[in-house]
């Protein structure tokens, strides 16, 4: 027998891999690209990132008036020129002095210009920062700040609130170092008071209105006033003008609808006015409570109060 004639090749089938392995190679040839695109577009977001640059504002021009307003103004500066040297490295302090006085108003820029024909240019940002606090910082003593502390009161109509803000903010002007003094009675570590919060708390309850000072002294809340932070006094003391502003409506409607004739009006006109006038007090009586005020009392407790004590209740000791 002769050899086995080989099979003829299958060209159809042939061609058709050479076409898959083609696509193949151009899906992967799209897909690099795809890659290249992308790699390329993220390098160009960083290197854009890296130009852009955060500003903190400048602070607002320096008007010349002495107080606290000065050292504001000057850390304002420092914050700025902080977050500039950040962005376009250290800065000169000539440069810091010169953009410090462009911040500032007409006369305050003629002042600081006389002061540096008189005495020489500033040369470095902390002999400028020393000067201008020297010259515009108020030269109250710490006692005097303290005398402006202790004259703040609750004004006729203000609020809690109002009267807290302008009381705090004098606190922070105080100049008293409030350095704990080492002691072995209680102390902020232990639990104790905080140093000089007692005597801010005692002076702002003190100095409010006289109607929300007696309601205050009552709370079961307000035993420990002084050991508390000031922001809590306030939080008691706003409860308490509450309750007060809504007895005060319901005396209002209660005296503008009562009897239609003449003297039931005046008589009712005249009883309110006594009964507002005298529904609280300060005062303190040594005198005991008889035995059917003390009945009073506790029934008023026991069904979780709500009944009006009369003023000559109120302040007896017992």
């Amino acid at each position: 027998m002769g050899d086995a004639t080989p099979p003829a090749p299958d060209l159809a089938a042939e061609m058709e891999q050479m076409r898959t392995q083609l696509a193949e190679l151009r899906q992967q040839q799209t897909n690099a690209q795809t890659t290249n695109t992308l790699l390329e577009q993220l390098v160009q977001k960083l290197d854009n990132s890296k130009g852009k640059k955060i500003w903190v504002d400048k602070p607002e021009k320096f008007n010349g008036k002495i107080g606290d307003t000065v050292e504001n103004w000057l850390k304002g500066w420092e914050l700025w020129f902080k977050h500039r040297e950040m962005q376009d490295g250290e800065a000169e302090e000539r440069m810091k002095i010169e953009t410090a006085i462009l911040g500032t108003v007409e006369k305050v820029k003629m002042a600081l210009a006389r002061h540096e024909r008189e005495h020489g240019a500033w040369t470095t940002w902390k002999d400028f920062a020393k000067d201008m606090r020297a010259k515009y910082t108020s030269t109250d003593s710490a006692f005097a700040r303290y005398l402006k502390l202790k004259r703040i009161t609750q004004k006729d109509g203000e609020s809690v609130e109002s009267y807290y803000q302008r009381f705090d903010e004098n606190i922070d002007r105080q100049k008293i170092d409030s350095t704990p003094i080492a002691s072995d009675d209680a102390t902020e570590g232990n639990g104790g008071p905080k140093k000089g919060n007692d005597l801010h708390n005692f002076m702002f309850v003190d100095n409010l209105q006289s109607t929300i000072k007696s309601g205050f002294l009552r709370l079961p809340e307000a035993r420990d006033f002084h050991k508390r932070e000031l922001y809590e006094v306030r939080e008691l003391a706003t409860r308490v003008e509450e309750s007060v502003s809504h007895f005060t409506k319901f005396i209002d409607k209660d005296k503008s609808g009562s009897g239609s004739g003449s003297n039931s009006n005046s008589g009712s006109k005249s009883s309110t006015k006594k009964f507002q006038k005298s529904r609280d007090t300060d005062e303190i009586s040594r005198e005991k409570l008889t035995p059917k005020e003390k009945s009073f009392l506790n029934s008023n407790i026991l069904k979780g109060g709500g009944t009006y004590i009369y003023p000559n209740v109120q302040k007896k000791w017992d």
